[in-house]
């Protein structure tokens, strides 16, 4: 597996604990360096304060990174080693911004992140996790707060060039983790554009896509013997969520 340093994002909340974790676990089994980052939106506080208050910005930064540190650092005390929290790094701006600069810099292979459930005004902004996945190159995993073990690995691959590396990535992780493996493909119902004649029932258009699954996506799997390979119809995002209720899986890729 990829050997280059993994960085997590932090907070000192249960969710990035957990995170916390999971990248120390995935550090060990690969022998990479596992980096710990926090991000203070000092910025968000200043714009906060009063015009009047005579307040120097610099001293509120310091302070605010200081009392990040602390607290992220009493949130993951006994719960990592020892030498995974003292590479805590903490910066000012956005947990975004600062996620994908410290990978740039730091050379990452993988971004963990533990992901929260956004209610009321925290879903108009969008989640650290989402901003990360949409513009960054490294890739991401999302951590759920179950436990960082690995037994049973989803793969969702469509007929796009993403499926080679899908399936390239979800059999290095079932290796490095001794997992069982399963592959899902969605076929989606065939869309009904008003005025549009369609040609194609949704009974050929599904084996259409069982043809090409054949021969382009399940002859790339490596270990034919030990993968399980399943089609199913429906929406893609709920198939996805489906099988990986149905499979028990611990990670989907």
């Amino acid at each position: 597996m990829n050997i280059k340093p993994i960085v997590v994002g932090v907070d000192g909340s249960p969710e990035s604990v957990r995170a916390a974790v999971a990248g120390a676990l995935i550090a060990r089994r690969t022998g990479a360096i596992c980096h710990l980052v926090h991000a203070v939106p000092v910025a968000d506080y200043l714009a906060m304060l009063p015009p009047k208050m005579s307040l120097d910005a610099e001293q509120v930064a310091a302070s605010a990174v200081e009392g990040g540190r602390q607290r992220v650092r009493s949130a993951l005390s006994g719960q990592i080693p020892v030498e995974v929290l003292e590479t805590l790094d903490v910066r000012l701006g956005r947990a975004a911004v600062v996620m994908e600069e410290a990978a740039l810099r730091l050379g990452a292979g993988l971004i963990v992140m533990g992901a929260k459930r956004h209610r009321g005004f925290g879903l108009l902004g969008g989640s650290a996790i989402i901003h990360v996945l949409r513009t960054g190159n490294v890739p991401l995993l999302a951590t759920d707060g179950t436990s960082p073990n690995i037994t049973r690995i989803l793969a969702a691959v469509d007929l796009s060039y993403a499926a080679d590396r899908t399936l390239a990535v979800a059999e290095e992780w079932a290796e490095l983790f001794g997992a069982t493996l399963r592959v899902v493909h969605a076929v989606e119902p065939v869309p009904v554009i008003p005025g549009v004649p369609i040609h194609v029932g949704d009974e050929e258009f599904y084996h259409s896509e069982q043809r090409l699954l054949e021969l382009n996506v399940w002859s790339r799997i490596t270990k034919p013997d030990s993968t399980e390979t399943v089609i199913r119809r429906g929406v893609a995002a709920s198939v996805i969520s489906k099988e990986a209720e149905r499979f028990n899986a611990d990670l989907i890729v």
